[in-house]
């Protein structure tokens, strides 16, 4: 039994109640549909965690009253555990979200060509994805960056079908940096190339939410990780993310990029398919798809620059214009009357494109 005191109440929680554990902290269950993230002996003392868990704490009142509060696991009162007669910060409470199901869990799947959920419909699925990315454009206009944006801190309610953000005491906002690495397979290789700062972190930044982001939710309507691309000669592992190759880059099965040929062009072309139809039914996520995901929207930013014929501006060009004709995901694509980020920015800049 651990005995806790949150918020002035003392509660004692059964090991029975446990639901989880990641690498810092175990979950357990607690009365009126919150949980307690107990971390591990020791973590606390790490990259000033407490003294983060407190600020968070403290700004809890900005955020309570807005909607978007309810998606997301915000660490809401810390929590006391009771040794040796005296009460120390060992965790906090947080929200218990109904019905959550991991979010990938739940994706498209290609060979069977459904969902993972019996009730989920790629309208669904639009949905969400449009959600997260409101989800992320809110908290960067409050200058919180999310860090460890990977598939297992997304879940989904089986029954409403909301996404709800966990995880969310890692996150980046005033002096506190993320202090974590994620998971490689979704970190912008701009901030793998950026290096570890001196504790030996990934320094992450808005433009890496929106990578990952868009890294996840493109496996989860399409049904694969964009770059778990099967070519030959075969990858090192993340070669190709690192390379900027993958899926959205190929536009048939004979296609060559950077010296790669599909390997599996069955599954390659039930992806590209699967592509078509969500570039014909929802084209401005197609468009964030290939702005966040094709190479040449990202050298830009890592400083390098090539020569480009007149074919491919006016190939670009096009691309200009079926952009304008498209619904958008407001802040993350065109905006008439916000700041768009820099992903975005410096695929219009770099080849002169000028929106209306």
């Amino acid at each position: 039994m651990i005995e806790v005191k949150i918020n002035d109440t003392k509660i004692s929680v059964p090991e029975t109640s446990f639901l989880g554990q990641g690498g810092e902290a175990e979950i357990y269950q607690l009365p009126k549909n919150n949980c307690l993230k107990k971390y591990y002996d020791g973590h606390l003392n790490k990259f000033k965690r407490l003294e983060k868990l407190i600020a968070l704490n403290s700004r809890k009142s900005e955020f309570e009253n807005k909607d978007i509060y309810q998606f997301v696991a915000y660490p809401e009162n810390l929590a006391y555990e009771l040794e040796n007669n005296k009460y120390t910060v060992c965790g906090f409470s947080m929200k218990l979200i109904p019905h959550s199901e991991p979010f990938l869990t739940q994706k498209y799947q290609l060979y069977k060509e459904k969902f993972g959920l019996s009730n989920f419909i790629d309208d669904s699925c639009q949905k969400i994805i449009q959600q997260l990315f409101e989800m992320f454009k809110f908290f960067h206009s409050e200058d919180i960056i999310i860090g460890d944006v990977q598939p297992s801190n997304i879940m989904i309610d089986a029954k409403t079908l909301k996404p709800y953000l966990i995880d969310f005491d890692s996150i980046k906002f005033s002096n506190y940096e993320t202090y974590t690495n994620g998971v490689v397979n979704y970190v912008d290789p701009i901030i793998i190339n950026q290096g570890f700062d001196t504790n030996n972190c990934y320094v992450f930044s808005k433009t890496s939410d929106i990578y990952a982001l868009t890294q996840i939710c493109f496996d989860f309507i399409i049904g694969v990780n964009p770059f778990t691309l099967a070519v030959f000669p075969p990858p090192e592992e993340n070669e190709l993310k690192m390379a900027g190759v993958n899926y959205m880059m190929f536009s048939d099965e004979n296609s060559n990029v950077k010296g790669y040929t599909i390997a599996d062009k069955e599954l390659f072309n039930k992806v590209k398919n699967r592509l078509t139809y969500i570039q014909q039914q929802y084209p401005h996520l197609y468009q964030q798809f290939y702005h966040i995901l094709v190479q040449d929207g990202r050298t830009n930013l890592l400083g390098q620059t090539k020569n480009i014929t007149t074919n491919e501006v006016e190939k670009l060009i096009e691309i200009k214009r079926s952009l304008e004709k498209a619904p958008i995901i407001r802040g993350y694509l065109r905006s008439k009357d916000r700041t768009d980020p820099a992903e975005f920015l410096s695929f219009i800049n770099r080849f002169n494109l000028e929106l209306p």
